[in-house]
């Protein structure tokens, strides 16, 4: 990952709302929703706003089950057409990833990457920079 990108996900993960948050959340737009004059109205939003924080809710907890498993990822070896056409996709919509990025990401065979990558900068296709870690 892009140390950009990951700066920016640490962001989005420090700021990430705990349960007790989104149950506050939910407590105080039930009280504005019990402020309707039209009680089906409210019926129908409090049933909505339930639901929708369930799935929230359910959906931080998978995603913390998650990142506390290992990951096992399993890297393809596919023909080098291929697989320029999917880094090429994949750089369009990740200027500036690196290639780790683009190995990982698309879980492709390291040697086929840098393969590719290098027949793309040939092309001039891309332009890949040397960086410091």
């Amino acid at each position: 990952m892009s140390s950009s990108r990951k700066s920016g996900f640490e962001e989005y993960v420090s700021y990430r709302p705990t349960p007790e948050m989104l149950a506050k959340i939910q407590e105080t737009v039930k009280e504005i929703v019990e402020e309707c004059v039209d009680k089906k109205l409210e019926k129908a939003l409090s049933k909505l706003l339930d639901e929708k924080l369930e799935k929230v809710i359910q959906k931080l907890l998978e995603e913390k089950e998650k990142k506390t498993e290992p990951k096992i990822v399993t890297l393809e070896k596919i023909p080098m057409e291929e697989a320029i056409k999917r880094i090429e996709e994949y750089i369009d919509l990740h200027q500036g990833c690196l290639t780790s990025d683009i190995i990982y990401d698309l879980a492709l065979d390291p040697d086929l990457v840098i393969q590719a990558l290098k027949k793309l900068e040939k092309d001039k296709s891309v332009r890949g920079e040397n960086i410091d870690s």
